[in-house]
């Protein structure tokens, strides 16, 4: 003490100082060595909510996934479109389970390429697997004591949170509420397989797909017999080709005059010309035009109205949209047998197509004959950018007066008392109808067409009903025409 009263007062206050900053620093390398230490033992975390990782001791920290962060695939309006094995409870609308897909566990994991233990099975979810794919999932973490009872210094709230990198939101096509609407009157008849198809003009957008069973496979997607609804592609063709002419009549007395050929149409028609034949649906007409043009040239045509394809968009290079959409077909065997020709040419023997394709082909003949592949998917929403699939682009099926005589037929075909479907006559439609016989009395009943807003085709639709007996077939496809066209969702959206 002798020492610092003797010191200078300048020089104590200079010491003072010193040993305060020396005191101060001391504090703080204890904090750090207690801090480094408590990282050391787990407590410490090189994380927040937008962090990227945790650095910490894993043994006493517990995970949990909370949000896998896949992507919604959407309607039209933005409603979610649910998985068919979507868990009960979860907001959206369970439409269309065979189109939509589902979303299941993969075939082999772990799996370098998945960020979660699951991935699309079956229809958009399989199709868009890559595009609405989680790249991480959402994750909230609880650091443990060793002896299991939960740290109180664990981190915000007692626990760590992660945010997802979420996969892109699809939005399709499918407007819910017509959609809503069709399978309600799909239902509502009772039937095993059945179908309704309505597509816009003018983007080729598919508006409803619906089906009346719920299977692997959409019934609006199977390939059936058509019918009589392939006489269409085949007046095109003679157009095109010259092989007929619009004023061109034929002479139907209930018997195909034609070598080889054993046919016989279902009334007499008499007198008719090729426009009335298309109303009438006289196979006679049509035995001797597939016999006129023979085989290289139908299946030509059926090719360019797009009928050897499913009729949907492609994603990328040949991968379809739905894996599960069946394509077209005209011919099994080569050959220019007559037989052949002739029951091809009515839409029998080997023809198969889908509805989806039908509602197509009547797109063709209301937009002067371009072909377009209907769209199903509109784009997906990554973050803020959006992704859009533009519309296919349009090609020449027929020449536009080919396309117009035809679209005249169908039209009288509804309008004209002898027309095939003069029972719809109160609609604003050009239609045309089909039966294909499928033996022991049961047929597929078709009907494809366009409606006619303010003079003007707007929107082009297919109904089926599959494999039923022949009375009951054309009932029931005419009592779901009549339900669909007055159906207040369908008039709203031609409105």
């Amino acid at each position: 003490m002798q020492w610092w009263s003797d010191t200078p007062a300048s020089k104590r206050r200079l010491l003072f100082i010193h040993g305060v900053w020396l005191a101060a620093i001391l504090a703080l390398s204890l904090k750090l060595v207690a801090v480094m230490a408590c990282l050391r033992l787990g407590r410490g975390m090189e994380s927040n909510l937008h962090g990227e990782r945790w650095r910490i001791d894993m043994e006493h920290f517990r995970t949990q996934m909370v949000a896998d962060g896949r992507g919604v695939i959407r309607f039209r309006d933005g409603t979610p479109w649910l998985p068919a094995n979507c868990p009960v409870g979860k907001r959206g609308v369970a439409l269309a389970p065979e189109l939509v897909g589902r979303v299941g566990k993969p075939d082999v994991w772990p799996n370098p390429q998945l960020a979660v233990p699951e991935e699309g099975r079956g229809g958009l979810e399989q199709a868009l697997d890559a595009v609405l794919r989680s790249r991480r999932p959402a994750m909230v973490g609880h650091l443990d004591m060793a002896d299991g009872r939960p740290n109180p210094l664990s981190g915000y709230a007692g626990g760590y949170g992660l945010l997802p990198r979420r996969g892109a939101d699809v939005v399709t096509t499918l407007d819910a509420r017509m959609q809503m609407q069709a399978e309600k009157i799909l239902r509502d008849r009772g039937l095993r397989h059945a179908s309704i198809v309505e597509v816009d003009l003018h983007h080729r957008d598919a508006l409803v797909v619906a089906s009346a069973a719920h299977g692997v496979q959409s019934d609006a997607l199977t390939a059936i017999a058509p019918g009589s609804v392939f006489k269409l592609v085949v007046a095109a063709a003679a157009l095109d080709t010259h092989v007929a002419r619009a004023k061109e009549t034929f002479s139907c007395d209930g018997v195909a005059h034609l070598p080889h050929v054993a046919m016989h149409c279902w009334r007499v028609h008499g007198v008719v010309s090729l426009v009335d034949a298309i109303a009438q649906s006289c196979d006679v007409t049509f035995a001797e035009l597939g016999v006129r043009l023979g085989h290289t040239a139908i299946e030509k045509a059926a090719s360019r109205f797009g009928l050897l394809t499913t009729g949907l968009e492609a994603l990328s290079g040949s991968q379809g949209i739905v894996p599960e959409a069946a394509h077209g077909i005209v011919f099994r065997r080569r050959g220019d047998d007559p037989g052949l020709l002739a029951n091809t040419a009515i839409g029998q023997e080997d023809v198969r197509m889908t509805p989806l394709a039908g509602a197509l082909l009547a797109a063709t003949v209301a937009s002067g004959g371009e072909y377009r592949p209907a769209r199903l998917v509109l784009g997906w929403r990554a973050g803020q950018r959006w992704v859009s699939m533009a519309p296919p682009p349009a090609k020449r099926a027929c020449d536009r007066y080919a396309a117009g005589v035809i679209g005249q037929a169908m039209w009288q075909a509804v309008h004209d008392p002898h027309g095939t479907l003069y029972a719809l006559h109160t609609f604003a439609i050009a239609a045309k109808s089909g039966t294909a016989e499928l033996g022991s009395g049961r047929v597929n009943a078709w009907i494809v067409g366009y409606r006619m807003t303010g003079g003007h085709p707007s929107s082009a639709f297919a109904i089926t009903v599959h494999d039923e007996p022949s009375a009951k077939a054309h009932r029931d496809v005419l009592a779901i025409a009549k339900a669909w066209l007055a159906s207040p969702a369908s008039v709203m959206m031609n409105a």
